[in-house]
């Protein structure tokens, strides 16, 4: 206990031990008698006595009340700011994680990136693999894009059998561009991958096979 509080208690209990009652004007018990000089000076010293003490009573009891409004004061404002931090600290957790998830998905996504390009381009392989063997405008279209960007005046392009073939059989257009080009030669080459070729001029030669578009393809996406 508070020991301001305490002494108002115990000043109580004196009061009531005494059988003083907390009153500016306390009433004597009357007694029979004459009350002599003597007696009414010791009443009145005893009044001045207990005026004195009913006065400190209530300077500690006022000191006490004061002590325990500011201690509730401190308490109150000890639990706001405590309340205060917590929201601002679990503020401050909460955007950690945000950004602890955040990480994690880029890591995830950078990790796994090259694994999709990969997978992608597997399929791709595939998919034009098998889109170069079963329509001979796919090669055509290599052959002819490749001839496009070749200089020079003789132009040889070397082909799979397979595809020369199908291409000098099957390809009325191709014909005519033979026909029409005196110095474009074709030759058969079993070393050339099929659903691409190579053509050659005095100027330098075209790598036009279908790997070899694919490792341009993978490079470029770093992979």
């Amino acid at each position: 206990m508070n020991e301001m509080v305490k002494k108002i208690v115990k000043g109580a209990e004196v009061d009531e031990k005494l059988g003083f009652k907390r009153s500016h004007n306390p009433v004597l018990a009357p007694r029979s008698g004459v009350i002599t000089k003597a007696e009414l000076s010791a009443q009145d010293k005893a009044q001045i006595l207990i005026e004195e003490a009913q006065k400190e009573v209530d300077r500690i009891q006022q000191e006490a009340e004061g002590m325990l409004a500011h201690v509730q004061s401190e308490m109150e404002k000890a639990k706001k700011e405590g309340y205060r931090k917590g929201k601002e600290e679990g503020q401050a957790e909460l955007t950690e994680e945000i950004l602890k998830i955040r990480k994690l998905k880029e890591e995830f996504f950078a990790n796994s990136e090259p694994e999709m390009i990969k997978l992608v381009m597997a399929i791709a392989e595939k998919v034009i693999g098998k889109l170069v063997e079963e329509h001979k405008e796919a090669i055509y279209s290599i052959v002819r894009q490749a001839i496009e960007h070749s200089l020079g005046d003789r132009i040889v392009v070397r082909l799979h059998p397979d595809d020369l073939k199908r291409l000098r059989t099957e390809d009325l257009q191709f014909k005519n561009i033979l026909d029409r080009t005196k110095h474009l030669h074709f030759k058969e080459d079993d070393t050339i991958q099929k659903g691409g070729c190579v053509v050659e001029t005095e100027v330098g030669t075209i790598d036009a096979q279908l790997e070899n578009q694919l490792k341009a393809i993978r490079k470029a996406l770093g992979v």
